[in-house]
């Protein structure tokens, strides 16, 4: 499918124009740039626009792709967890060991991450900063030391409560 026919496809679904169209087209650059050969940082990119402007049509395409992880929103406890399953006392459950071998993680809702308490969007956001380095540690109680290698490539999609949020 080229760029051409996802456009025709959105144009003909949403309704949408050329300056409509360009937001599909950033969010496929991003995406795709995380898998470059020899690129130094993947891309993370957030679609900013009111609601119901058609921000999730747009992540919920990349969905079903294979190097996609994509959740509607996320938490702290879910993006690295100590939780360990006494049926499978090895298998990591995090959302980070999910990304693990170059993923992009797509997050459908980060309006609603933002509206948590500040305390836990700074936990999260420092996670997430600290993974786009590479590699993250963390320890928990029940699990010990688990270190994670990520190439993470990120689309969020937000409300315009994020310029809201950063000025605090």
């Amino acid at each position: 499918m080229s760029i051409a026919d996802v456009r025709k496809v959105f144009a003909d679904f949403m309704g949408w124009g050329d300056g409509d169209l360009m937001a599909i087209e950033f969010a496929l650059a991003a995406y795709l740039a995380t898998f470059l050969p020899g690129h130094i940082e993947p891309p993370w990119a957030v679609l900013v626009s009111p609601p119901s402007t058609g921000k999730s049509e747009i992540s919920r395409a990349l969905w079903h792709y294979p190097r996609t992880v994509a959740r509607s929103t996320i938490t702290t406890n879910g993006f690295v967890s100590g939780l360990v399953d006494p049926q499978n006392p090895n298998e990591d459950k995090s959302l980070l060991a999910e990304l693990q071998g170059g993923k992009v993680l797509v997050v459908e809702d980060f309006t609603t991450v933002l509206s948590r308490p500040d305390s836990d969007v700074r936990k999260l956001i420092g996670e997430l900063r600290s993974a786009f380095q590479g590699e993250f540690g963390h320890h928990s109680g029940s699990r010990g030391l688990k270190q994670y290698k990520v190439i993470l490539g990120c689309l969020f999609c937000c409300t315009p409560i994020l310029d809201l949020w950063m000025r605090e």
